[in-house]
């Protein structure tokens, strides 16, 4: 809860999504734990029939110190090898977090995409009007 942009709203929708996915049988929700039980990582994978994403993560610093956070991607691969299932690790504009993810032998993609105004005409100028401002 370290993240100044989430508020506990934000948490709670996320509990509640999770809830959902584990009802659906589409999330796995794993953890890694100290030598004395306190839960120091985790991670909430989301499946389909071939496509598993790294929804969220949560480390204290122990998990750090430790490398919880790669034993839990590294044991989920495992785990999975023979299912040919496709781990999506959504991205990362963090160089870092990207490093991590390459780490694990993934490949960068680049998907397109399309974006279509519906707002009327001149609605559509103003906001991009504003947007222009907030660049310059």
């Amino acid at each position: 809860k370290q993240l100044q942009h989430l508020t506990e709203k934000d948490y709670q929708l996320l509990k509640r999504v999770i809830y959902n996915l584990i009802y659906r049988q589409r999330a796995l929700v794993t953890g890694a734990f100290t030598k004395t039980n306190d839960l120091c990582a985790g991670v909430v994978f989301v499946s389909d029939k071939h496509k598993t994403i790294f929804y969220f993560s949560a480390t204290h610093e122990i998990a750090r110190e430790t490398g919880a956070m790669p034993l839990l991607i590294d044991t989920f691969i495992r785990e999975n090898t023979p299912a040919h299932l496709t781990l999506d690790f959504e991205g990362s504009n963090d160089p870092q977090l990207a490093r991590f993810y390459k780490s694990f032998g993934s490949k960068e993609l680049h998907y397109p995409h399309y974006n279509f105004n519906k707002l009327n005409p001149l609605l559509s100028i103003a906001f991009r009007l504003v947007r222009w401002i907030k660049n310059s």
